[in-house]
């Protein structure tokens, strides 16, 4: 297939992380199930439900686009894949394998990270809404939205998402903490319905590695 356009190249870039996205959900159950650590267990779990709420994410905006969800063969993602299973292979000590098994799910996860940033950049150009929103990072008091035409600090704006699983839209007031251009924005929640931040919160607090038992 020939890429002729900007829209074109920005589809093959969906496909593309489309594809990675179900391989690497393949390889963290995998990985998961050669983890000995409990809590690394237990982390893989969460990871693993992300990255099925995210292969929904993507099935959503292909058919917003009008487009069937479908993939590409990523090698990128396929040679990282490879390169974990021959490390994994040659490692007996269950310590030093769940060191490993870490270290190739970071791998994974800065791939996914270069991916979206690069489709968030061209969504922009191209004047597409729909994707910047694959780049929300939610914490308990905000969210990070990456993007190349970020607002002002202290700029007040409306924001609407729903939560992994969630069953409906949030609505919240923020304000612009912090901008930087090219890069994206740092919102601050300023009001937030109770029972929304307390399922935030839960969700949060779950999520994160540091703040789960060993």
């Amino acid at each position: 297939m020939t890429i002729q356009s900007m829209n074109e190249l920005f589809h093959h870039g969906l496909q593309d992380i489309y594809y990675a996205e179900n391989q690497i959900a393949k390889s963290l159950s995998e990985m998961m199930d050669q983890a000995a650590d409990a809590a690394l267990v237990d982390n893989f779990e969460h990871h693993l439900e992300d990255a099925h709420e995210q292969i929904k994410r993507l099935d959503t905006m292909f058919r917003a686009m009008g487009q069937t969800p479908k993939g590409v063969t990523c090698q990128a993602i396929l040679g990282l894949i490879e390169e974990s299973q021959e490390t994994l292979r040659e490692i007996e000590d269950e310590r030093v394998r769940d060191a490993a098994i870490l270290a190739s799910a970071q791998a994974m996860g800065r791939y996914e990270i270069t991916r979206y940033g690069t489709l968030v950049a061209w969504a922009d150009q191209l004047g597409n809404a729909i994707v910047t929103g694959l780049s929300i990072n939610i914490s308990a008091g905000g969210m990070a939205i990456r993007t190349t035409s970020p607002l002002d600090v202290d700029a007040v704006v409306k924001v609407r998402f729903r939560m992994p699983k969630g069953t409906h839209d949030v609505d919240a007031d923020a304000r612009v903490a912090w901008s930087v251009q090219r890069v994206g924005m740092g919102l601050q929640f300023t009001r937030i319905e109770p029972a929304d931040q307390k399922a935030l919160d839960a969700y949060v607090s779950a999520h994160f590695f540091s703040n789960r038992k060993a």
